[in-house]
């Protein structure tokens, strides 16, 4: 078996999934005080990034954002968060890289096994099912009760690899290719056969152009 592994956040999705998240909640006047404070929480740890204070990263930042998000969506009803959800990917379909999607389809045509792994929340993650992929692997939000995770366990880019693993048991790297935007993912695209940069960061253009991996604007 062969995979066509995808990342999402700024690969597919053409955006940062939590600002998103954030701009259309707050829209939607879901919970306000709750997502004031967290808002708040936001600002103030991406302040802290920016002026390099207590040593935080860029990627754990992001994990860490993804958790108050994850607190966001445990404060409403199931319902309430399918009807937000719903609405939050019919506004991202002006996001999705054209590309990217129409080489989903090509993928499957040529017998891949289309995969779509990402830190973000298996809820969210499972409304792009149809642009064909098989398997969807991300964060789990809810627990067998139906409640949020305590902790959340971000699926972050150093994890990509352990959970396909563990997800498929068996897999020929030397079959496989990955797609990502970010030097985060350079363990992944390290171990397989063929690495596609998708408008990557910067210091994964420079890895690309290096390594002479394909480029993906």
């Amino acid at each position: 078996m062969k995979f066509a592994i995808y990342d999402f956040d700024g690969t597919l999705l053409q955006t940062q999934t939590v600002p998103f998240i954030l701009e259309h909640w707050e829209a939607a006047k879901l919970t306000p005080e709750l997502f004031k404070k967290i808002k708040t929480r936001i600002y103030i740890r991406y302040l802290l990034l920016k002026l390099k204070i207590f040593g935080i990263k860029k990627d754990e930042f992001r994990y860490w954002a993804m958790t108050q998000v994850g607190e966001l969506f445990g404060s409403i009803s199931l319902d309430q968060l399918s009807t937000f959800l719903d609405t939050l990917f019919e506004k991202s379909k002006t996001k999705l890289h054209k590309k990217v999607v129409k080489q989903i389809q090509k993928d499957k045509q040529d017998g891949h096994t289309t995969v779509l792994v990402s830190g973000n929340f298996d809820v969210f993650l499972e409304r792009y099912r149809h642009l064909g992929f098989d398997h969807i692997i991300g964060t789990s939000l809810f627990n067998q009760q139906g409640k949020v995770h305590q902790p959340l366990n971000i699926l972050s880019a150093d994890l990509k690899v352990p959970s396909l693993i563990t997800y498929f048991k068996t897999i020929l790297w030397e079959k496989t290719k990955a797609y990502s935007d970010s030097f985060a993912d350079i363990g992944l695209l390290s171990k397989v056969k063929e690495a596609i940069c998708v408008t990557p960061d910067k210091q994964l253009l420079k890895h690309a152009k290096a390594n002479q991996w394909r480029i993906m604007l």
